[in-house]
């Protein structure tokens, strides 16, 4: 579960500071999930200890992006980390697999915490040679055993970063252990580094009919990744970014 946190500007009233502002709490059921909350509050007088109560209780906060409230919650701020790297897999494989035939090129996929593993055959099945790099062994000999069974595929796993080396394509959340990375290669993760051929994928249009991301200034992509990691609302297909065209171009 997680909680929007709204702390709309109120409008200012004599002895303001003076009274009493309760946190109003209110639930939003999910279809086929766990429910998320929206925490409204005071912006000028707003008891953050007891906010951040109300948040543990109930899961972490989701804030408009830029939002003074940050310093105040930053400890328990919702960051999506599993569903942008499934996100990152399957439009690369999606993306090989739309040339028409098995791309010759070698991936690599960073992912120190199995976090994206079922995402994996989208691109094993497209690329010629795919290499994971992680320290769950367990969650991922799994994959690559179904993997092996339904395609043929070899998938080959190591706790080494230095086996990225010579790949052309590196998948990860971030550059991080790939500073000396060959530049000229393809990385594609979301934070853009200096001197590399960097691609970064953009946003997908994704909606929740049923929550007015808009009117809370939430980013939509956040809030499609904190239902689907934090509330357990899982997408029938797990959706790709939108624009490739660099990639293509790159490549």
């Amino acid at each position: 579960m997680f909680v929007v946190v709204d702390m709309s500007v109120r409008q200012r009233r004599l002895f303001e500071k003076f009274r009493k502002h309760e946190i109003e709490l209110k639930r939003h059921d999910v279809k086929g999930c766990a429910p998320f909350f929206v925490a409204r509050c005071h912006r000028d007088y707003t008891d953050f200890d007891e906010l951040k109560k109300i948040i543990s209780r109930y899961g972490v906060a989701l804030l408009p992006e830029g939002d003074e409230a940050e310093q105040h919650l930053s400890s328990v701020m919702f960051t999506p980390t599993v569903l942008p790297l499934k996100m990152l897999i399957k439009t690369v494989g999606e993306h090989f697999e739309r040339q028409g035939s098995r791309c010759n090129l070698t991936v690599t996929v960073i992912d120190k915490a199995a976090k994206g593993c079922d995402a994996l055959p989208a691109l094993a099945k497209n690329a010629r040679y795919v290499r994971v790099v992680t320290s769950r062994f367990d969650r991922y000999e799994i994959c690559a055993a179904e993997i092996f069974a339904s395609y043929g595929i070899s998938i080959a796993l190591s706790d080494n970063i230095a086996t990225a080396y010579g790949s052309d394509v590196i998948i990860s959340l971030d550059d991080s252990g790939l500073s000396d990375f060959d530049c000229g290669k393809i990385i594609c993760y979301k934070k853009l580094t200096e001197n590399k051929n960097v691609f970064t994928l953009s946003q997908s249009d994704l909606s929740y009919k049923k929550f007015d991301c808009e009117h809370y200034s939430i980013d939509k992509f956040t809030f499609i990744c904190a239902l689907y990691e934090t509330c357990g609302y899982y997408l029938t297909q797990i959706p790709c970014f939108k624009d490739i065209g660099e990639l293509t171009r790159i490549i």
